[in-house]
Parts: C-alpha cells; sequence; structure tokens
C-alpha cells in the first residue's frame, strides 16, 4: 500500500533560498534535486531562459550576492558561456546548478 504523505511531511522536505529581483527580496522554496532555475520558475518570478534549462542559451544566468562556496565548480557548458561572455566569478546559470540553502541570488539587469 501507498502511504499518504502529510502536509506536514511535504513542508519539512521543502527549503529556501533567498532571490533578489528589481522588486525586492523573497525567499524561494525548493525541493531537493530542483535546479534554482526551476525553482525560480515554479515562485513565478520572471526570469529569462530561452532554451528552456538546456544550458546553451545563457539567459537564466543569476549572480551569487552570498553563499557562493556552495556551489559545485562550473561545468563545462557554463565554463564556455562564461568565456565567450567574458562573465564576472560570481555569475552563474541557474538551470545548470542545483538549489541549495544558505545563498542569496540576484537576477541581473544586463
Amino acid at each position: 500500500m501507498f502511504r499518504s504523505r502529510k502536509p506536514s511531511d511535504h513542508q519539512s522536505s521543502l527549503q529556501t533560498f533567498r532571490l533578489e529581483t528589481s522588486d525586492g527580496v523573497r525567499s524561494v522554496t525548493f525541493e531537493s534535486g530542483e535546479t534554482f532555475l526551476e525553482a525560480i520558475k515554479r515562485a513565478e518570478v520572471e526570469i529569462d531562459n530561452s532554451c528552456g534549462g538546456m544550458g546553451s542559451c545563457g539567459t537564466c544566468r543569476v549572480d551569487i550576492v552570498a553563499g557562493g562556496e556552495r556551489f559545485l565548480a562550473p561545468g563545462q557548458l557554463e565554463t564556455e558561456i562564461f568565456q565567450d561572455r567574458k562573465w564576472k566569478e560570481n555569475r552563474r546559470l541557474s538551470c545548470q546548478n542545483l538549489a541549495v540553502t544558505g545563498v542569496t541570488l540576484k537576477i541581473p539587469n544586463d
């Protein structure tokens, strides 16, 4: 038999990160295994993502304001885009990084 999940079980599996937008700072919830992009879109925050999260367009970029040490090193897709566009070190693709707690991100205007 399947066990139904209690609302409290679901809530305890949710985690948050902070996101700075032009509208202010908010907490965004995510579940384990979600990318930052997935969580941001589910929170109904506007963020470009022309390729649908495949990592090829570079439009879902975010700047790390705090907690950069919690990110893994950039993969090949990010590294190539960073080199081509000469991005600063604290910029990452939200589609290529799993969401983690303890970070603050900003959606840049450029």
